[in-house]
């Protein structure tokens, strides 16, 4: 989870197979980090929401078009050209 920013749903689950009892834990994460990029971590840039949110989208995708993001964001494609130049 190293590098990722956004929530985090943590499920664990166990099996006695002794008792038969079957437990679980669900836990919910917001992780607030540096962002992080492919040259590490992010600096000398603020931290937007924004890019926050791009950060997010890409990492969920890796694929992600920037068209599909300015869509996604309701951006312009010049913004997220501008934004992934800042993000490296």
């Amino acid at each position: 989870m190293e590098g990722y920013v956004g929530e985090i749903l943590r499920v664990g689950v166990n099996y006695d197979q002794k008792t038969k009892i079957q437990e679980c834990a669900i836990e919910r994460i917001q992780k607030n980090g540096p962002l992080k990029t492919k040259n590490g971590p992010l600096k000398n840039a603020k931290v937007t929401e924004r890019r926050k949110q791009i950060g997010i989208l890409v990492q969920t995708n890796i694929r992600i078009s920037k068209e599909v993001l300015a869509e996604q964001l309701s951006i312009s494609v010049s913004t997220i050209k501008r934004e992934m130049k800042v993000l490296g």
